[in-house]
């Protein structure tokens, strides 16, 4: 169960993964498989660059992160992969792209672009962002292959950046 946005209802049940929607809107379960995930993936990348983290910051990362929308996939009513993106003044930021490694196929991956896919269509900001950790080759293979150009770089992680329009494109005649 989840408290609705004023807190006063709860929202129980099955949840429809073929739309985006909030995080605020998930069921707990879902939500917990999320920051499972999230944690099992991230916590190794993040302490290759001297990033200490644990469990229960991700969850409060994703507690901050309410209003941000999320779209998933579900293999046996389990979340296999996600994409959690929020609007910034200037651009669609994505905050997280996120596999199950353990319960997905290899076709995952374009089951969940084709569904980043609908959701980006909708949407009016002219650009796409992410911030990459520079110890996530996969994700930074990804972000190269989707046309995402690097935009500005640290000694841990690199911005990312693509025209929306663009990525749509790419992501049509790659994965649709």
């Amino acid at each position: 169960m989840v408290l609705s946005q004023n807190g006063d209802s709860l929202k129980t049940g099955h949840m429809n993964s073929n739309e985006s929607q909030l995080i605020r809107d998930l069921p707990n379960i879902y939500l917990d498989q999320m920051i499972k995930i999230e944690s099992t993936n991230m916590i190794p990348i993040l302490y290759e660059i001297g990033i200490s983290i644990n469990k229960n910051d991700i969850a409060d990362q994703f507690t901050k992160n309410y209003d941000s929308v999320v779209i998933f996939t579900l293999k046996n009513n389990s979340i296999s992969s996600f994409v959690i993106y929020r609007h910034e003044v200037s651009c669609i930021f994505i905050s997280s792209i996120q596999i199950d490694f353990t319960i997905v196929s290899s076709l995952v991956l374009g089951k969940l672009l084709r569904k980043c896919f609908i959701s980006l269509k909708k949407e009016n900001h002219e650009l796409v962002e992410s911030l990459v950790q520079k110890s996530n080759t996969k994700s930074i293979e990804l972000h190269l292959k989707l046309g995402f150009r690097n935009i500005k770089e640290n000694d841990k992680s690199i911005r990312f950046s693509t025209f929306r329009l663009d990525l749509l494109d790419r992501v049509s005649s790659a994965f649709l």
